[in-house]
């Protein structure tokens, strides 16, 4: 079946798509470029973003597009921009938060660190005092045991 001059094009039947759980499928609106979550040329677009670039030089659209809907077309991509736009500033905000948060944690994590690293310093020292101590003590009771042998001999 051929197309008239003028005839709008059925994005389904264009492709030949069995996709019936995409938004365009069947639809009475032909016009799927604006549409989100739609299945075309055999991938899932979720975003209206990353599909555009497909349907920019879609046959679906560049037959079907009137001259009333380019006006609205460009005002949709304006705000799709515009809303792209705020939240790429918004993960960079969050971005720039959790490095700065990362950098904190960092520098306290180093800080610990040493701390820890004096206190086992002065542990280990108190430790050879004390080892020192008991070997001291230990050679004093052998004395005296031998002391006590010698005496009740």
């Amino acid at each position: 079946m051929s197309k008239k001059e003028g005839e709008l094009i059925k994005c389904w039947e264009h492709f030949k798509c069995k996709q019936k759980s995409c938004p365009s499928y069947k639809s009475s609106d032909l016009c799927c470029w604006i549409q989100n979550n739609t299945y075309c040329h055999n991938s899932s677009h979720n975003m209206w973003l990353d599909k555009m670039d497909i349907c920019i030089n879609c046959d679906v659209l560049k037959t079907n597009i009137r001259t009333e809907q380019l006006q609205d077309l460009v005002k949709l991509t304006s705000r799709q921009f515009k809303n792209y736009k705020e939240n790429i500033s918004k993960e960079h905000k969050q971005f720039l938060d959790a490095q700065k948060e990362l950098q904190n944690f960092k520098i306290s994590s180093i800080y610990l660190l040493k701390e820890l690293n004096k206190n086992n310093i002065n542990i280990n020292s108190e430790k050879n005092d004390l080892d020192r101590i008991l070997t001291d003590k230990s050679k004093k009771l052998n004395d005296i045991d031998k002391i006590k042998k010698l005496l009740d001999e």
